[in-house]
């Protein structure tokens, strides 16, 4: 069991480590960075396609634009040789395309309003995207610096706790080792005072007899099920 507990130590300076590593504030910064970047990304992707439907729409009514006042000129021309009995009917198709060209007039603005915003959003998204691209460096660069300090010693242990691993018991080590992935540590906990040393619920008599003869036992306590030794 001593040689379970020296493995325990062992791998618990491990786990700080790797707790410390996993939980930089600038790891977690250059992550935050990566993901405004990613937002970024998909932002102008969308905006892309905004404006290409808005320039699109910007041609179309340009083009009809001047399709009605090239019409427009040519009936204004009409009006100049214009009998009287269809001038008043010419008069009136002509402010019908007056109106028209009025109303595509409008639109167009409204559209190139619409393409000047977003032309604009377009160039505070590439702006923000290169702030964070340069933030996101910086960020992985100061990380790398504070992981490649913590490393050697991280592999260090992780080399001892495997020729530590070998004077273990084969049968505790294996039990040990399932249960390492879960939230709980450390796994290897004392018996005090006949309860678990992790969840302190009792322990039955039977498991008390069980961990005098045997040395160990595994709590039975559902949400626990940590390996319990005796002092």
């Amino acid at each position: 069991m001593q040689e379970l507990l020296r493995y325990q130590e062992i791998d618990a300076k491990i786990r700080k480590l790797e707790t410390k590593i996993q939980g930089s504030e600038n790891r977690k910064k250059a992550i935050d960075m990566q993901e405004i970047v990613k937002k970024i990304q998909a932002e102008i992707v969308e905006l892309n396609n905004v404006s290409k439907t808005l320039n699109e729409q910007y041609q179309k009514a340009l083009s009809l634009y001047n399709e009605f006042v090239q019409k427009l000129e040519k009936l204004e021309k009409s009006i100049d040789g214009a009998t009287d009995e269809n001038l008043a009917s010419l008069q009136a198709t002509v402010q019908s395309f007056v109106k028209n060209a009025e109303v595509l007039e409008s639109n167009i603005e409204v559209l190139a309003k619409k393409i000047d915003a977003a032309n604009k959003k377009y160039d505070t998204l590439m702006t923000n995207a290169t702030t964070a691209r340069k933030n996101h460096d910086v960020y992985k660069a100061n990380f790398m610096k504070e992981k490649a300090t913590i490393e050697p010693e991280l592999q260090r242990l992780k080399e001892e706790l495997v020729k530590q691993s070998e004077r273990v018991n084969p049968v505790l080590l294996a039990k040990y080792k399932t249960k390492r992935d879960g939230k709980i540590f450390p796994i290897v906990v004392p018996e005090t005072m006949g309860r678990c040393g992790c969840c302190r619920v009792e322990i039955p008599a039977s498991k008390m007899s069980e961990l005098k003869t045997k040395g160990f036992i595994e709590c039975e306590n559902e949400n626990c099920g940590m390996i319990i030794y005796r002092i």
